[in-house]
């Protein structure tokens, strides 16, 4: 597979949970959603489309990661007194936001960020599949990046934009 682009939208599986299940957002309050992130049914949902832009410059090779649903001002981040537990944070200069993505050398990918480190990566638990930051090699933190759509519309193919589903709802406890 080759490595994803900026400007368009991807839905992010990993070796795990299979295609089936997808990177997504709770939906826990629309628009101000707190920024949970949670492994979800696969689906024409907007939480599921994750978009990668250049961070902080075009010429840094690390990226800055969002969603459809909660837009460019919300990015993927780890908590500042936690950096295994990622989430969707509001933009900013973080060094939780700068994301590097690398191949695995299996046609897959890993995600890390600077603040918790080249040594922790992307990944999900076995059993509540709810995603979070690991060390080693270990097949939830190898993820595909799958194409769906550019980034000229932001809507997603087959729904009307009022009937865009924004995001999964679902308890993270």
């Amino acid at each position: 597979m080759t490595a994803p682009t900026p400007s368009q939208w991807y839905r992010l599986t990993n070796a795990f949970t299979g295609p089936n299940l997808a990177l997504d957002v709770v939906n826990d309050n629309g628009t101000a959603s707190s920024g949970v992130l949670q492994m979800s049914a696969s689906g024409k949902i907007s939480g599921q489309y994750w978009q990668l832009t250049p961070y902080p410059t075009s010429s840094s090779g690390t990226y800055a990661l969002f969603t459809m649903f909660l837009g460019a001002n919300k990015r993927l981040d780890v908590y500042g007194n936690d950096a295994t537990k990622p989430h969707l944070a509001d933009a900013g200069n973080y060094s939780g936001q700068i994301w590097t993505i690398s191949p695995w050398g299996d046609g897959t990918w890993q995600l890390s960020n600077q603040y918790s480190g080249s040594g922790l990566h992307l990944d999900t638990y076995s059993d509540t599949k709810v995603p979070f930051m690991d060390d080693g090699d270990h097949s939830g933190q190898h993820w595909t990046f799958t194409f769906i759509q550019g980034t000229s519309s932001n809507s997603i193919p087959g729904n009307s934009p009022s009937s865009i589903p924004s995001s999964s709802s679902a308890s993270t406890t």
